[in-house]
């Protein structure tokens, strides 16, 4: 990692999710390895989720915000620094649920992620970083030929996200 990512903010949205978990453990082992004094501002939906996914050494670097990403003036009240990068995984993830709610799903996907690009235009931040599901992709062969796939995308959710 340069030395641009050290001393950084990092806003993660889905942080108690695999992806934004996974993320955000690797940014903080920087902070125990090589003292790279990262900080994180978790948005999730639970709570509740964060000591079980989380060590004590990382969870005293991150900060985290309970929220449902519908309405970033809210999210925005709870952060007094500034933040340099915005890393969005945040999104609905049970296949059920999306194919037995496709509207509540695609507003969802589509509002929380107009909020969380106005929270990061707010911010002024250097960068942000858009993560989608392999929902998107639907099944995925691969036909032998390097760099070339297949997509078949039957689902709503993948349908959307490929809009």
């Amino acid at each position: 990692m340069g030395r641009e990512y050290e001393k950084r903010v990092y806003l993660i949205t889905g942080i108690t999710g695999f992806i934004g978990r996974k993320l955000a453990k690797d940014l903080l082992s920087g902070n125990l390895d090589c003292h790279k004094d990262i900080r994180i501002i978790g948005l999730g939906r639970d709570r509740n989720k964060m000591p079980a996914s989380f060590s004590d050494r990382e969870l005293s670097d991150i900060e985290f915000i309970e929220t449902d990403y519908s309405d970033y003036r809210q999210i925005l009240k709870h952060i007094d620094s500034q933040v340099d990068y915005v890393i969005h995984c945040a999104s609905p993830t049970a296949s059920a649920y999306m194919i037995s709610n496709p509207v509540e799903t695609a507003d969802c996907i589509v509002a929380g992620t107009c909020s969380v690009l106005a929270l990061a235009k707010e911010l002024c931040i250097k960068s942000m970083v858009y993560l989608s599901s392999m929902e998107a992709y639907g099944t995925v062969t691969d036909t032998g030929r390097t760099g070339h796939c297949v997509k078949n995308t039957g689902n709503f959710h993948g349908k959307l996200l490929l809009l």
